[in-house]
């Protein structure tokens, strides 16, 4: 094979080293040759180069892909499903350059942080034990406390903005630009964060608190359970061996020694919660009649997620599923052996469309019309 022209077609075949040695040949040949192609691969290999700095934790931001798209559908495909596109080669580089030009302008521009602006709100907050009378600085290492009367606001670096409710204790444990860390013993958070994901944790004694691009509400107990509840965007409650993302419109609740439970409807009782955790955490199968006995519509979600991360018995997998099927109704063509026993990749994939589930993160309007529309029901 010879290169007759550019070598756009040929990129992801050369980058992953998979050209025959004769098209290689053309291909070093073409190069050589041609100051076009030649500075294309330039730019790959810089590209590559600057990814290689960036932190492994680093996630695109929510709405990241929403305006790659935007800028990369031609018209005419511009009512088509993001699933259905097709992309050329060059195409699919340039959207992961784009990804990855936005982590290395983020992370490489951005100065590192070393301390925090804090301001009192109400009341007389401490920082180490010493009263906060105006704007100040929070630094690694250093603790806030607020009373019952007392309220705070830190700006984190350049990302956000982390209110300090009454009665709350937090301590930074990191302020560099990649790591943006509290550690949260007791009381009350809001934190608005605009940031790429995964920038922002907050450690406290049940889970670890991930920012996926979002603005949630979280509660350490006198128990030490953490209580998420997600106004906007994605959070992550992180245990080990125990993981749950939590969107847009629904909470979660973790327990020491034990981890989160999948994310529930914000509007959910505290009775149905509660059987949440009781099955999931708990192993309390008596628990699994009144949570299905109570589900709604919209708990559709719930019982889903329950029924891929925590039941293992066929049986009561059995009675989730129908119970979901009850509530929703079934998408054409699945089955629940291959949705559940199999673990038929195109049934499961049907569900989450079913359900309004964009396990990519990089949407959730998905899941938000979805809701709405179970709630209307």
């Amino acid at each position: 094979m010879t290169v007759d022209r550019h070598i756009d077609d040929l990129l992801n075949d050369y980058f992953d080293d998979e050209l025959s040695s004769e098209t290689r040949r053309s291909f070093d040949d073409h190069i050589a040759t041609c100051e076009r192609c030649s500075s294309l691969i330039q730019q790959m290999d810089e590209l590559t180069a600057l990814v290689g700095r960036l932190p492994e934790s680093i996630s695109p931001s929510a709405d990241l892909w929403s305006k790659i798209e935007s800028r990369i559908t031609p018209d005419n495909q511009s009512n088509h499903s993001p699933r259905i596109l097709s992309f050329k080669p060059v195409i699919g580089l340039a959207i992961a350059a784009a990804l990855a030009v936005s982590f290395v302008i983020y992370i490489l521009i951005s100065p590192t942080q070393q301390s925090w602006e804090v301001m009192p709100v109400a009341g007389e907050p401490t920082i180490d034990n010493v009263t906060l009378s105006g704007q100040s600085s929070l630094a690694k290492g250093q603790t806030i406390t607020t009373n019952e009367t007392s309220r705070a606001a830190v700006s984190v670096g350049n990302i956000g903005t982390v209110d300090i409710l009454p009665e709350t204790t937090i301590q930074v444990v990191s302020a560099t630009t990649s790591d943006h860390r509290f550690r949260m013993s007791a009381g009350t958070i809001h934190a608005s964060i605009t940031a790429p994901p995964r920038l922002f944790f907050v450690e406290t004694p049940a889970a670890l608190a991930i920012d996926l691009g979002c603005e949630y509400t979280l509660r350490v107990d006198s128990l030490g359970w953490s209580h998420l509840d997600v106004s906007l965007g994605y959070v992550e409650l992180e245990h080990p061996g125990r993981s749950s993302i939590v969107p847009e419109g629904y909470r979660a609740i973790a327990v020491p020694g034990v981890g989160p439970t999948v994310a529930v409807d914000t509007d959910a009782s505290d009775r149905y919660m509660s059987f949440v955790v009781e099955y999931t955490l708990f192993k309390n199968m008596n628990a699994l009649d009144s949570l299905l006995t109570a589900s709604t519509s919209v708990d559709a979600v719930t019982l889903w997620l329950i029924l891929e991360k925590h039941s293992s018995d066929l049986a009561d997998s059995r009675q989730i599923y129908q119970r979901i099927v009850e509530l929703v109704g079934q998408p054409d063509g699945v089955s629940f052996d291959e949705t559940v026993i199999n673990r038929n990749a195109l049934n499961i994939s049907e569900w989450q469309d079913h359900l309004g589930l964009d396990l990519t993160l990089m949407s959730f309007e998905a899941a938000s019309k979805k809701k709405r529309f179970l709630k209307s029901k």
